[in-house]
């Protein structure tokens, strides 16, 4: 009787080896793209959750969101004044509402200080975002995301009548109904930098140097409307950060 081999031969094996291989190469990317749409999705939650904060600051405040003094408060602004600085020249505008210190240290109360929000999943240095004040400093040693510093920055001199309201040049100190077009003006973006703003001479010269492209070569962004959005890097001209932009 003939003996019966049981087996493969090497041209079975190689044959196999190639079509697994094929399946991986195929399976790898669509992972990737999974894998990198669930963190997009947890940043953009994160977005929500911050807009929700400033939203529920807006009730507690009348209607003003947050007023963030880059760790100084309005009497530590006016002692600087006094002592030769200050924005414009003369004491700080009385805008109805409390100055505080920044804006992720502002909000933090009602997100139950819950700092894993701050922090991007697509972020890989997310202690790594640059901090300046002059009076404190914030509580937080990691954050992924900017406040759009043209609608809570500390000053407003550019703002402060109808001839200035829609230029780049001037902020709204947390005045909610100055914002002109709320569903397209940025709250908060993904940034290496904790403020993003519209000054200068190209509106979005700042934001394109601070912003992070870590969501399939996009960002999240959370609007002055509430609605919060992925948008594509090609597609950034139709936001703005300019609070008294009419387009």
């Amino acid at each position: 009787m003939s003996r019966r081999h049981t087996g493969f031969t090497l041209v079975e094996l190689l044959t196999v080896i190639a079509i697994f291989s094929v399946l991986v190469a195929m399976v790898l990317p669509m992972h990737k793209d999974a894998r990198d749409r669930a963190r997009r999705i947890v940043c953009l939650n994160n977005v929500k959750e911050m807009c929700l904060a400033f939203e529920m600051y807006k009730q507690d405040f009348d209607g003003w969101y947050p007023l963030c003094g880059w760790g100084f408060t309005e009497e530590d602004y006016n002692a600087w004044v006094e002592s030769g600085g200050g924005w414009g020249g003369g004491t700080y505008p009385d805008l109805g509402h409390p100055v505080g210190a920044c804006w992720v240290d502002t909000i933090a109360p009602y997100v139950m200080a819950e700092k894993r929000m701050f922090v991007c999943p697509s972020d890989p240095d997310p202690d790594d975002f640059e901090w300046y004040c002059w009076g404190g400093e914030t509580e937080f040693s990691k954050c992924s995301y900017a406040a759009n510093e043209d609608i809570v920055g500390i000053d407003n001199w550019g703002n402060n009548d109808d001839e200035h309201d829609s230029g780049a040049e001037g902020r709204i100190g947390g005045d909610a109904r100055k914002v002109k077009n709320p569903s397209r003006v940025v709250l908060i973006i993904d940034a290496d930098h904790i403020w993003v703003n519209s000054q200068g001479s190209d509106s979005w010269d700042n934001l394109l140097d601070r912003v992070l492209l870590h969501h399939q070569n996009g960002f999240n962004a959370v609007f002055c409307d509430g609605s919060a959005r992925w948008v594509q890097e090609g597609k950034v001209d139709e936001v703005t950060l300019n609070p008294g932009c009419l387009y």
